[in-house]
């Protein structure tokens, strides 16, 4: 499955193994410790349990597909990801790195504001 082609490149590349991985679209945060910070801060409000669990969340999300929302944000070259059946929102930035996964309190609301900026 994907956690082993993951551990597969990692194991291979190295410090190159993220950039690869994100032009595959198995996406992550820039860093462990980011990943970590938006966990503790979103993840119960998913209702995930593990970083692991929220991470392939965020990947879903960024993934896009029927019903979810996408948006190309002029200002700093992200993609923006909503779903508005479960009010989930992402965000991909220029690099190909996971930005933020939440459910914001403004739910569609919020999405309007992101994409007028």
């Amino acid at each position: 499955g994907e956690a082993g082609v993951e551990k597969y490149i990692r194991n291979g590349l190295g410090e190159h193994a993220d950039d690869v991985l994100n032009r595959m679209g198995i996406n992550n945060f820039a860093d462990p410790g980011l990943l970590t910070d938006h966990f503790l801060e979103h993840g119960a409000e998913l209702g995930y349990r593990t970083e692991r669990e929220y991470l392939v969340g965020a990947r879903n999300l960024t993934k896009g597909g029927e019903g979810i929302e996408m948006f190309l944000r002029k200002s700093d070259g992200a993609t923006l990801f909503y779903n508005k059946i479960t009010n989930e929102f992402a965000t991909l930035n220029k690099n190909g790195t996971i930005g933020t996964y939440f459910t914001p309190d403004l739910g569609i609301n919020y999405w309007w504001d992101q994409i007028g900026k």
